[in-house]
């Protein structure tokens, strides 16, 4: 502001309040043009107006400043106690109805009666003195709530392990046979041994649902990995005339092994996604996006897909029949089995080998409940994310479902064709609404759609 005027300029900005504010102090009609002195003219009508509204709370402070200093120097001269000092300093914590908005003034003349207030109110032009206690904000007494602040507690720093491709998924990829004696395949839940979600009885999952160890192996640590999950979003599936077997890839290795995958007559690539929401359709089918396009009417094991969703941390169920058939591999009671006598239920749902009916007792059967190991993995999947009102943790709870449970409004579905990498929104009664040829427009259907990222990392 030094230099105004000297080569230096000030422009005003200001809402369409404050122009019509300006207008009317200074008594201008809408079309006139607003120049400087108007608007200080208008600034200094302000200041003097917030002034004159301030007295009043100036007076009182004024006020209460002189008593307080009277009662400390009488204290001071011994002529009062410490009580009757803290009497004279403390305002009173409650007042009546009456006090606060009766129709008495006697503050204001009490406030003009001060010699050295009364002057200077008539210095600013105040001669009469509002009622402070209008403004007094009064608190009611009401219970408070305990504040509480998150603190973030991060996993400390590790260094990530090196990727890697193994020759036997190579193979695997060209061929579709995986080989007997690799260390370059373990079965699903066998690779969360390193993890709190370790299962007891890993075995009787099914040994059709690999990963690769470069899927597994996320750091360079003893540990556990629960911090470090990898989620399942590549799916390589292989059939062969008596078996069928999926396995699960990192997204370094597809990127790798992409051009090998397209020219395979043996194996096909999914994009999978566990359904973490229930307005989205389930990914069963593994009929998101395939490289390279599978046949029509092509299919899967749908024992496998339950287990493969179990695996990848799904939390809501295709149907109820897939409720049932996975209550059945869990050995955990279900509303089919209401019927049968002599079956006695652990409270998490469980049904113990000895109280089972006889057309459900195997060796190939859990013996004792994998129910605890798989909330863990629940947990881990999600992040410690609250997932108790989903299909899957009422289930690992022991609360029973209804076919009602399963029912879905609204919900819409996203068909990838390939190569062309083309895609349309489908409603639930399979209507086209309209084609998408734009990778961003496709990106931002999926993340809609499926609520997570599908990129490489």
């Amino acid at each position: 502001m030094r230099k105004l005027g000297y080569g230096h300029s000030i422009m005003f900005f200001a809402p369409l309040e404050i122009d019509r504010r300006i207008r009317h102090v200074v008594g201008k009609d809408p079309l006139g043009t607003i120049d400087t002195m108007d608007i200080l003219h208008w600034a200094i009508r302000e200041t003097c107006d917030d002034i004159q509204h301030r007295t009043p709370h100036w007076a009182q402070q004024g006020m209460d400043h002189t008593s307080r200093y009277a009662a400390w120097t009488s204290f001071c001269r011994n002529e009062l106690s410490s009580e009757e000092l803290s009497d004279k300093w403390l305002q009173p914590e409650a007042k009546r109805l009456e006090d606060l908005y009766g129709t008495h003034n006697t503050s204001n003349s009490a406030l003009l009666a001060a010699p050295d207030i009364h002057q200077h109110c008539v210095k600013l032009g105040v001669l009469s003195l509002r009622d402070v206690g209008m403004d007094e904000e009064q608190e009611r007494e009401v219970i408070h709530e305990v504040e509480r602040e998150r603190q973030v507690e991060r996993p400390p720093r590790v260094s990530p392990a090196r990727h890697s491709i193994h020759q036997a998924v190579i193979d695997f990829v060209k061929t579709g046979v995986v080989p007997t004696i690799t260390k370059a395949f373990r079965q699903a839940f066998q690779t969360l041994d390193v993890t709190s979600a370790a299962a007891s009885e890993a075995h009787i999952w099914s040994p059709n649902i690999l990963a690769t160890r470069d899927f597994q192996m996320t750091i360079n640590s003893s540990g556990k990995l629960d911090n470090y999950l990898r989620p399942v979003q590549w799916v390589v599936s292989a059939t062969s005339a008596h078996n069928e077997t999926l396995v699960i890839l990192s997204p370094y290795e597809v990127n790798h092994l992409l051009p090998e995958i397209r020219s395979s007559d043996e194996v096909h690539l999914h994009l999978y996604t566990p359904r973490t929401t229930k307005s989205i359709k389930p990914c069963d089918g593994l009929d998101l996006y395939n490289i390279p396009t599978v046949p029509n009417g092509w299919t899967f094991s749908s024992s496998l897909m339950d287990q493969l969703n179990v695996f990848a941390g799904q939390l809501y169920l295709k149907d109820y029949e897939t409720y049932i058939r996975l209550c059945r591999f869990l050995c955990v009671y279900a509303r089919d089995l209401q019927d049968e006598e002599g079956i006695e239920v652990g409270c998490d749902g469980f049904i113990s080998p000895n109280h089972r009916p006889r057309h459900l007792q195997s060796v190939d059967t859990f013996q004792t409940t994998p129910l605890t190991s798989l909330r863990t993995l629940m947990g881990l999947r999600r992040n410690g994310m609250r997932f108790a009102p989903t299909h899957m943790g009422k289930l690992l709870d022991g609360r029973l479902l209804s076919e009602g449970d399963f029912r879905v409004d609204g919900c819409c579905d996203v068909r990838f064709d390939s190569p062309s990498f083309h895609a349309w929104v489908v409603d639930d009664y399979g209507v086209f609404l309209r084609p998408l040829v734009c990778r961003k427009r496709l990106n931002l259907i999926r993340r809609r759609c499926f609520s997570r990222s599908f990129s490489n990392h």
